[in-house]
């Protein structure tokens, strides 16, 4: 049986087997509960309806809908999307309801944008392909490094110059490559602050690249671009 405890339990829905970093923060404002549910329509347990706010990561089968916020969430005043990206929390509804939605612009900025990067030096340079290679025994001819080409001097476009795609642009230029960018929503100066060059459309973009890294938001502007 649980403990008796004047502290009001926070959960954390899913992902997070192991609160150490949250319960930290939270020492003595909170008690926090890893739920680490499956299916967000059957897994919820009836005390999160006291609860006055709660983390959730992305990795459940259903969303937090309005549905479920006036279901299982009347007490809640706050969400807090662990993440930069807030698709699966309906935003509109926990609004209308008197709930705030925060979310965590920075998160994994570094990381993504450092595998943006790898990527494309695989692609570049066909580095799995001829790691594969060796591992098997087979050591590549120079007729097996067909395709790959140098950095230096070559060009990169980005679609989405926010965070990430800055934090990209900034590895793509330490390795000698000419940086481009397509995004109607940076203000202006922005390419020069970073060293970078803006096209204004991005069949222009596209035209002249030879890699394109994409990091702009999922929105219906975006979807299938």
């Amino acid at each position: 049986a649980r403990a008796m405890s004047s502290l009001p339990r926070i959960p954390i829905l899913d992902f997070v087997t192991n609160p150490d970093v949250e319960q930290a923060a939270l020492a003595g404002v909170a008690e926090v509960v890893c739920l680490n549910i499956a299916n967000i329509e059957t897994d919820l347990p009836e005390w999160v309806r006291e609860c006055p706010t709660f983390l959730v990561w992305h990795h459940f089968t259903g969303k937090v809908s309005r549905e479920i916020l006036e279901k299982h969430f009347p007490a809640t005043r706050a969400i807090v999307r662990v993440g930069a990206g807030y698709d699966n929390v309906d935003v509109r509804a926990a609004g209308e309801l008197g709930k705030a939605v925060c979310n965590i612009p920075d998160y994994g900025t570094e990381e993504v944008a450092d595998s943006a990067v790898s990527l494309l030096l695989n692609c570049a340079r066909k580095t799995q392909v001829l790691a594969n290679a060796v591992a098997s025994g087979d050591w590549p001819r120079t007729e097996a490094m067909a395709g790959s080409v140098r950095l230096r001097g070559k060009t990169a476009g980005i679609i989405g110059l926010g965070r990430i795609g800055t934090a990209f642009a900034m590895r793509a230029k330490a390795f000698g490559l000419n940086v481009v960018f397509y995004d109607p929503y940076v203000a202006d100066g922005v390419d020069k602050a970073l060293g970078v060059r803006r096209v204004e459309s991005l069949n222009e973009m596209l035209a002249e690249c030879d890699f394109v890294s994409i990091h702009c938001l999922l929105t219906p502007e975006t979807r299938y671009i």
